[in-house]
């Protein structure tokens, strides 16, 4: 078995596991991990038979271990462009990028009051869905916001940069994709609370959340507190974060999970995030 490579030559497949040439049955045989437009078969003779030929044969890619994820915040009303490609990611630390994927409809009365919501995506070599998260903002903050920021009501998006603390009042809900946040974030009885890919310059305080609980991707230049958020089949997610104090879950249902992801904690760990560093 040969692979089309890169100046467009075919070249043997590295590490075959063997040939087998049993008759009336699939032969299987597998190969170090390339990368490639192209596979071809080379077939020869044998002495006792008159030709040769293959009725039909399968290749399998090497599945991902991870999809990136993708977030995508819009206003009220308006669909939201998704990206073309992904990210694939596998066991052995390597990455694939720019997969092609093709994202599933949604009805798009879901983009009419503000709020989270998700729709996955049929990756090109890949069995394993992307998910694609919505956020609906009744505000988005895309630049520079100076001084506190108090999110009141709806769904606030922050995509810049604020240059204060965050309060994120009773009722309301917080979405900062790659922000930057000078201060605090505290949400008490909020709504839902998303941090992804975002540097918080002191603490996280999340208590009494009714709805979604996710930080991925986050530094917090302080410690952590999760408590008593009641987020029904969504689990807080706390995931590939580094927090500069301590981190403490503490009587949250569902239990706090780091969707295989390790955090990294300056300080100590308690509650249901003892084991999440």
């Amino acid at each position: 078995i040969q692979y089309r490579a890169t100046d467009g030559s075919w070249v043997d497949v590295p590490d075959p596991s063997g040939y087998p040439t049993a008759l009336n049955q699939y032969n299987p045989t597998s190969f170090g991990q390339v990368t490639t437009t192209g596979l071809r078969a080379t077939l020869e003779t044998r002495s006792d038979a008159d030709g040769v030929g293959a009725l039909e044969w399968k290749v399998y890619a090497v599945q991902p271990d991870a999809i990136a994820a993708v977030h995508a915040a819009t206003p009220i009303g308006e669909r939201p462009t998704l990206p073309d490609t992904v990210d694939l990611g596998y066991a052995d630390g390597s990455t694939l990028a720019g997969q092609v994927v093709g994202w599933q409809r949604y009805d798009p009365a879901l983009l009419d009051q503000p709020g989270s919501f998700t729709v996955s995506g049929v990756v090109a070599g890949s069995l394993t869905r992307a998910e694609a998260t919505i956020h609906v903002c009744s505000t988005i903050e895309d630049g520079t916001h100076t001084g506190a920021l108090v999110a009141s009501t709806g769904n606030t998006c922050v995509e810049g940069t604020v240059t204060g603390p965050v309060t994120v009042q009773s009722g309301a809900s917080l979405v900062a994709l790659g922000a930057s946040i000078g201060g605090q974030v505290a949400a008490a009885r909020a709504g839902e609370v998303w941090l992804v890919g975002t540097d918080v310059g002191g603490s996280l305080s999340v208590v009494g959340a009714t709805g979604r609980v996710f930080v991925s991707g986050t530094g917090v230049n302080a410690g952590v507190s999760l408590l008593d958020n009641h987020t029904g089949e969504h689990p807080v997610v706390v995931s590939g974060t580094t927090v500069d104090g301590p981190l403490v879950c503490v009587r949250n249902d569902p239990a706090p999970t780091d969707n295989g992801v390790a955090n990294t904690v300056a300080g100590p760990t308690a509650g249901q995030c003892a084991t999440s560093a």
